[in-house]
């Protein structure tokens, strides 16, 4: 049998940036980052993590069809009058449907970016 897993290695540096706010800190820091002023190595390691693939993972847990159907039935905006939602419920209702069909909470479907491998 062939499994897909994956390590996942955590680098980690901090430093101390003047700045008039965190946000202006934040920007300074991506824009060393960015033209590689600030580069990670084998001394800023914090940790290691080994699982199966979370791609391979949500692929597993997840049927289009079950989903599509789910979400037709939870009703929306343009829902009859006693099933209608806002805007915002609609779209709250609809993540955690997706959540659901993950078997992942809302918190680590955003942490592995698992919307993007649907």
């Amino acid at each position: 049998m062939e499994y897909e897993v994956e390590v996942i290695e955590t680098l980690k540096r901090q430093k101390v940036i003047e700045a008039d706010s965190l946000n202006q800190a934040l920007e300074k820091l991506q824009e060393e980052y960015k033209n590689c002023n600030i580069i990670l190595n084998e001394n800023d390691f914090v940790g290691v993590e080994f699982r199966e693939s979370t791609d391979e993972m949500i692929k597993e847990n997840f049927n289009t069809q079950n989903l599509l159907q789910d979400l037709m039935n939870a009703g929306g905006c343009d829902a009859s009058d006693e099933y209608s939602k806002g805007w915002d419920e609609a779209m709250e209702e609809a993540y955690s449907i997706v959540c659901r069909h993950l078997n992942m909470t809302k918190e680590k479907v955003k942490e592995d970016n698992a919307g993007k491998i649907l």
